[in-house]
């Protein structure tokens, strides 16, 4: 799950860190900017209750996904202080597992 302040940033990490096992194609379900409008939004947050998830990477805007999908095993924030400049300052990664 990445969570950025804007869906520009959540899309470039989403297809960032899929670029990071190039040349190996992820066959893993993927969306760079996904919305709680989206008609899969309550097929995975079922999933994600019955700890289901199959492998997947959303990129998100709204911090309710945490709220809805607390379990999910992977958490990336990206937090930008300057919302006039593009830089990311701040880069959070939960592990859920441990």
């Amino acid at each position: 799950l990445i969570i950025a302040s804007s869906a520009q940033e959540c899309s470039h990490a989403v297809l960032g860190i899929m670029s990071l096992i190039s040349p190996i194609t992820y066959h893993g379900d993927f969306r760079p900017y996904f919305t709680i409008y989206d008609d899969d939004f309550k097929h995975f947050c079922n999933l994600h209750d019955r700890d289901m998830l199959p492998p997947l990477i959303l990129g998100v805007t709204n911090p309710f996904f945490l709220k809805v999908m607390p379990k999910f095993p992977h958490i990336m924030i990206i937090s930008n202080q300057n919302s006039t400049t593009t830089t990311v300052t701040k880069v959070i990664i939960e592990d859920k597992d441990n």
